[in-house]
């Protein structure tokens, strides 16, 4: 049952409009950006802090996936997965509107590698007269490990 409200919120998470440009082709440049925004999730999840874990969302993903929908989220995170280790970026994909960045990492109770997917959006915004750039995620995916049943 979890499992199965587990894929319904990513799924709605994924499902949200997407605006923005590319991140960046090059590896260096996406892997610098996604890498705090990764670590984040993982240590909110970690250490039950909602703040930490949500520090980089898009404001349409702090709509979402709200603080009573993080404590849920944590619990299963918690009891199926423990903590990550090793966590080790992979690479990225490129789509129109914005980047996913894909990584993996040994999670502690399951045993066994899982992988994550982080989207990221780039906004250019005005600050004081010049033009920067700021990174959002707008959606992520850790993926479980099977049950015994799959």
């Amino acid at each position: 049952m979890m499992r199965k409200t587990l894929a319904l919120i990513i799924a709605a998470l994924l499902a949200i409009p997407m605006l923005g440009a590319i991140v960046s082709t090059s590896t260096d440049d996406v892997q610098e950006i996604a890498e705090p925004m990764a670590q984040s999730v993982i240590d909110g999840l970690e250490n039950d802090d909602y703040d930490a874990f949500s520090k980089y969302f898009a404001a349409r993903l702090k709509v979402v996936l709200t603080e009573s929908r993080f404590k849920t989220q944590q619990s299963y995170f918690e009891k199926n997965l423990g903590s990550l280790a090793n966590v080790e970026y992979l690479g990225h994909v490129n789509y129109t509107s914005y980047t996913r960045t894909i990584f993996k990492a040994y999670a502690s109770t399951a045993e066994q590698e899982v992988l994550m997917w982080f989207d990221i959006d780039k906004r250019t915004v005005t600050v004081s007269g010049s033009q920067q750039d700021r990174y959002y995620l707008i959606g992520f995916e850790i993926q479980p490990p099977p049950t015994a049943s799959e």
